[in-house]
C-alpha cells in the first residue's frame, strides 16, 4: 500500500486512535489486511459454524482457513492475524466457544 493515499492515512488515524485507547476490533484487523466482504463473510461464516457445532478448533486451523480464504497470505501473517482477531474477538464478546477452545 502507498504511504500517502487516502485509504492509508485513514488507517494510520484508526490504528493511532485504536491505539490510544486501548480498542480491539475485528473490522480493523480486516481493514488492514485488506479483507474483502467475501474474505470477511467466508470467514465469518467458518467461525460461526464452529461456534454452532461446538467443533473442536486449533489456532493453526483458524491460520489454515485464512490462507484458503486468501491465498496470497503466507502462515506467518495467517498466525498473527489469529492473534489479533483472537484478542479483537475477546473484547468483542465475539465466539466464546471458539475463544475457549484456544485457551482464551
Amino acid at each position: 500500500m502507498e504511504v500517502f493515499t487516502e485509504k492509508a492515512l485513514l488507517l494510520e488515524v484508526l490504528n493511532t486512535i485504536c491505539d490510544k485507547l486501548e480498542i480491539k476490533s475485528s473490522a480493523l484487523v480486516f481493514l488492514n489486511r485488506s479483507y474483502s466482504d467475501s474474505d470477511i463473510q467466508n470467514l465469518f461464516s467458518f467461525l460461526a459454524k464452529i461456534e454452532i457445532k461446538k467443533s473442536p478448533v486449533t489456532s493453526n486451523q483458524l491460520a489454515s482457513e485464512i490462507q484458503k480464504i486468501k491465498p496470497d497470505t503466507s502462515l506467518q501473517t495467517a498466525q498473527r492475524t489469529v492473534d489479533e482477531l483472537i484478542t479483537a474477538f475477546q473484547s468483542e464478546n465475539r465466539f466464546p466457544w471458539i475463544l475457549s477452545q484456544l485457551g482464551h
